[in-house]
């Protein structure tokens, strides 16, 4: 599922800055964008947010700003780091007299030229923690709201294979029938033109009603009850799934329904008795490749 959020904390040496976001994806994916002075907290990132966050491409993106010196008399230049670098810059020019010398920005970028202040560990620590939880409610929250936008369609869904499948019901004893009668007058039909005289060891009489019970027993083979009832079953529990969105694993759990949904779907299809029932099927079919696509983002 989507989501963003953003939260910063304050401590002694400055500010954290914590941003989440994610997007649609079948298992989960994190990726941590850390500075190099933060990344003794990679491991504790990952793990709250992975036992937090279930599906989803998810980037954690953490900020160091430290507090701004109020005065540059306190911040120091360390005269040893510069006496040294004096002492470089005097033998290379030596061998080198061409070589630049090195300009006051150049000695103040230097590498230990200007002391750093230490940061507290443990205060660091503390303050990452509050940022993190503070980001992850916004984050649930978010994930949430859309949450329950993706229960309304999928409701929707169901409501329409529902009233689908209960238009259909009442009309497959006639389909059925209709088709018998079909079926056995096109095989008497075509068996009164190669045999228009008759089967020596059959009488007309014989052949019609071994024709009739034939028919009979396809039909009967193709019944698609069971199916309409199992694929009711499946839709009623999709509905309690979604109405208790608090028990965890919905996504995983919808995905399976959505599986068993499709079976019977095509079963229905396979078993198919006339165009009607074969166009139920294709509606059925896209409703729930509608599902399907909408609980890939289901957490």
């Amino acid at each position: 599922m989507t989501g963003f959020a953003r939260s910063q904390c304050e401590f002694g040496g400055g500010a954290l800055v914590l941003e989440l976001r994610s997007v649609n994806s079948r298992f989960l994916d994190l990726s941590l964008r850390l500075p190099d002075e933060l990344r003794g907290f990679e491991s504790v990132l990952r793990e709250k947010i992975s036992a937090f966050v279930l599906r989803g491409k998810v980037e954690c993106r953490l900020t160091l700003q430290h507090k701004q010196q109020s005065s540059l008399t306190q911040v120091l230049p360390e005269e040893s780091v510069l006496a040294r670098l004096h002492q470089w810059q005097t033998r290379i020019r030596e061998l080198h007299p061409d070589a630049a010398p090195l300009s006051v920005a150049d000695l103040l970028r230097w590498p230990g030229v200007l002391a750093e202040t230490e940061t507290d560990f443990q205060e660091l620590s503390a303050a990452l923690l509050r940022c993190l939880e503070e980001c992850l409610k916004q984050f649930q929250d978010t994930r949430q709201r859309e949450g329950q936008k993706l229960a309304s369609v999928l409701q929707d869904r169901c409501t329409a294979v529902t009233n689908l499948v209960r238009g259909l019901q009442p009309k497959l004893p006639a389909l059925r029938e209709t088709y018998q009668k079909k079926a056995l007058e096109k095989l008497s039909e075509a068996l009164g033109v190669v045999a228009p005289h008759g089967v020596s060891a059959m009488s007309k009489d014989e052949i019609a009603q071994r024709l009739s019970t034939e028919v009979a027993m396809y039909v009967l083979r193709a019944d698609v009850d069971e199916e309409i009832e199992r694929l009711m079953t499946h839709v009623k529990e999709v509905q309690r799934v979604l109405s208790q969105p608090g028990s965890g694993g919905i996504g995983k759990r919808l995905d399976f329904l959505m599986q068993e949904l499709h079976r019977e779907a095509n079963t229905l299809g396979s078993k198919s008795l006339t165009l009607e029932m074969s166009n139920a099927s294709l509606e059925l079919k896209v409703l729930i490749e509608q599902m399907r696509e909408q609980v890939q983002n289901i957490e």
